[in-house]
């Protein structure tokens, strides 16, 4: 699993789990009591040195104070089951797992961890089941005792995950000094193995984009590569608010446009299609024209820059593969159609050549 999909995967299962937390509530107020009255004793005979039991091993006498274990612990139970609400947890657990089992297979995660937290739930909820099921006072202790070691190991297993998810969000997003102005723009390309040439032909795309765009404004920040993880080309790259902005809005609105065409046409978009893309994003244009730009079709400066704009977005969707996430949008040929996109964009750029279209291209 790639650092990008770990950090997905570890979000949203946090939150599924988080889900519960309310229903939890009672069980994890009982096993924190009795675990803190477990600690307290144990503190308090290490420092006396002295303890001694009654004959049923229910009354801990501690210099001179009783505590009658059994009869207290069983009370804090019994208030916990009287608050649990079986009911609503049971179908709100089963939709949980039904929903990570599909994410984890659509995504060929295999999850120990996980495997250990639906366990530890299940034994609770058996333990539960199995105390209201129960008239021996012996057994609901066992049974109560085993339901108190399960919740330490769901709250283990909770824990875990929020320190994965914290580790591996250091190590891949290591904090950066942000200029004012700056924001990130996220790209992945999911379903792609790309060469060395492939890597580099796009970043470069991907910076003349930015350059034309910044020069149209006078936006003199450079674009700045933050992370690059073997597998989904770039995680993030940074550059100035309005300029990254723009681009993320076409990038979405130009991929979407060339995925449709071979879906429906059985072809892939060529230079006049990338061109109505740039003229048909709204954001952009905004940009331009706040920045006092004519975007007539007389505004030579900006056909020229339009025509490399355009020529990068052919490579970069080209080279990109059938299924690309652009932020937080994913968008992705259907499988059936995957197989001959891929064979007809090869075809397509072995005709063009492979060279990284620049400002010298025009």
């Amino acid at each position: 699993m790639l650092a990008y999909q770990a950090i997905e995967y570890y979000k949203y299962l946090l939150e599924k789990l988080e889900s519960m937390t309310d229903l939890l509530n009672p069980i994890e107020v009982f096993s924190d009591k009795y675990m803190g009255l477990k600690d307290s004793l144990s503190s308090r005979v290490f420092t006396l040195g002295k303890v001694s039991f009654s004959g049923n091993d229910t009354i801990y006498t501690i210099g001179a104070e009783k505590y009658d274990m059994v009869s207290d612990y069983n009370t804090n139970f019994q208030q916990m089951v009287g608050s649990f609400n079986l009911i609503s947890f049971l179908p709100l657990w089963h939709d949980i797992q039904k929903d990570v089992s599909s994410y984890q297979i659509s995504n060929n995660i295999e999850d120990t961890f996980y495997n250990n937290y639906v366990k530890s739930i299940d034994s609770i909820l058996d333990g539960l089941q199995a105390f209201y099921q129960s008239n021996s006072k012996p057994n609901r202790h066992k049974l109560s005792e085993n339901i108190l070691n399960s919740t330490q190991q769901r709250r283990y297993i909770f824990s875990h995950y929020y320190d994965a998810l914290n580790m591996v969000s250091c190590k891949t997003l290591q904090e950066h000094e942000i200029v004012d102005n700056n924001v990130f723009l996220s790209i992945q390309l999911l379903q792609i193995n790309l060469t060395l040439e492939d890597f580099a032909a796009i970043l470069s795309g991907i910076d003349t984009v930015y350059q034309q765009i910044s020069r149209l404004i006078n936006v003199s920040t450079k674009l700045e590569i933050i992370k690059i993880e073997s597998g989904s080309l770039l995680s993030k790259i940074l550059g100035d608010e309005n300029v990254i902005s723009a681009i993320g809005s076409l990038l979405n609105k130009f991929v979407d446009l060339i995925f449709k065409k071979f879906t429906h046409e059985g072809q892939i978009a060529r230079q006049v299609d990338a061109m109505a893309a740039i003229r048909e994003c709204a954001e952009l244009n905004d940009l331009l024209s706040s920045n006092g730009i004519d975007t007539s079709e007389t505004n030579t400066a900006l056909i020229e820059a339009n025509g490399i704009i355009a020529k990068n977005l052919l490579l970069f969707a080209k080279k990109g593969g059938p299924k690309i996430k652009i932020n937080d949008n994913i968008h992705s040929i259907d499988a059936t159609f995957a197989g001959k996109y891929l064979e007809s964009t090869q075809i397509a750029l072995l005709k063009e050549g492979t060279d990284t279209y620049t400002s010298e291209s025009v």
